[in-house]
């Protein structure tokens, strides 16, 4: 892979959102090549979903589920290889082609396993995202467990919503309710009214 080449590509790219794609799509390449299965979580799977029309400050990726400990040795040279800059902190990044984005390199990631992962396909190789019906609930939940409701949680997971409700993003809503309704969350009350929600404003647009 010419990485002299993508990075030019990156910082050429026409919107911060595409920027971001390309970056995680080059970085999860490396590190696949280098050994290790990574997977775009959080906030950045939700600018992925919508196609930017969430922005976040941060790009989260998580090892892969039953993939091994990342090595201190294997980070930096990965992250280095594309010029980030390491913030003082470990796992922690910041790299001047996308700006004031952070790259988050988090844990193993974690799922409840009931909806399929789902792939973009990227310039430099596969972009593989979170469960779009986990990661709706999970950003559901982190608006409602705050007293009072985080509105910006809330908002992002509305965005969400609204992308899976309209058919832009395959989506299975029995899996959303099934996951919300589970032990892990326990918030099907607060998602059957997220829906509702989106679904009202949708009618009122039209």
């Amino acid at each position: 892979m010419n990485i002299a080449a993508a990075l030019i590509e990156i910082r050429a790219a026409p919107t911060q959102a595409e920027k971001n794609l390309r970056a995680a799509s080059l970085l999860l390449a490396l590190f696949r090549a280098a050994g290790w299965e990574m997977v775009v979580v959080g906030g950045s799977a939700i600018e992925f979903y919508t196609e930017g029309d969430y922005l976040t400050r941060d790009l989260d990726l998580c090892r892969a589920q039953g993939t091994r400990p990342l090595p201190a040795r294997v980070e930096a040279e990965v992250m280095g290889a594309v010029g980030a800059q390491s913030v003082g902190a470990r796992r922690q990044w910041l790299w001047d082609a996308l700006g004031e984005v952070t790259i988050d390199l988090l844990g193993e990631v974690e799922t409840v396993g009931i909806a399929p992962w789902q792939t973009l396909r990227g310039p430099y190789g596969a972009v593989r995202l979170m469960p779009v019906e986990e990661l709706l609930v999970e950003r559901a939940f982190m608006a409602v467990v705050r007293e009072p409701r985080d509105e910006e949680a809330w908002t992002a997971a509305k965005q969400l919503a609204a992308v899976c409700l309209s058919g832009a993003v395959p989506a299975d809503w029995a899996k959303v309710e099934r996951i919300a309704a589970g032990k892990e969350y326990g918030i099907a009350t607060a998602v059957r009214r997220l829906k509702k929600e989106v679904n009202r404003e949708s009618k009122s647009a039209n």
